[in-house]
Formats: structure tokens, sequence, C-alpha cells
């Protein structure tokens, strides 16, 4: 299974201010998240400095999801999008 795979209620409690349902998103997105960088930038230089920008990114627009069940693929556009 993916780490970004997550139940989408998890989504949805984490937008209602469940902070133990938005720290498991952002624990799963900053596992997947070195592996993912280095697939797209394959300079080690800043490659940190990225996956701070997008797990920030995640963290400041898991709120503004329309579709939960399209959490996966939001947080690859988050990643498109930084990289």
């Amino acid at each position: 299974m993916h780490p970004l795979d997550l139940d989408p209620r998890i989504v949805t409690q984490a937008q209602g201010g469940d902070a133990a349902a938005r720290h498991r998103i952002l624990a799963s997105v900053a596992g997947w998240l070195p592996r993912a960088v280095a697939l797209r930038y394959p300079a080690q230089r800043g490659r940190d400095d990225l996956c701070q920008e997008v797990l920030l990114q995640v963290h400041l627009g898991l709120d503004n999801i329309q579709e939960p069940e399209h959490f996966k693929a939001w947080t690859y556009g988050v990643l498109r999008n930084c990289t």
C-alpha cells in the first residue's frame, strides 16, 4: 500500500480540526517525500529544502482539498508544483 493511500475520512477529519488526523497525514507525506523528491530532482543539493517546502504546502493547503478521495493526486500535484 502506498503511504499516500489514506482513507478520505482522515482528510475530512483533519479539515475539521482533528490534530491527530492532520499529524497522521503529515507523517505519511514526510515518510514518502524524500524518495519522491529524489526521483524528480536528481541533484542532491536542495532536496531537503524541497521536502520542507512540499510538506509546508501540504500542511497549508490541506483545508482547501475539495475532494478528499483525491488526496494522493493532490499531493503529487503539490510536489510537481514545488519542483
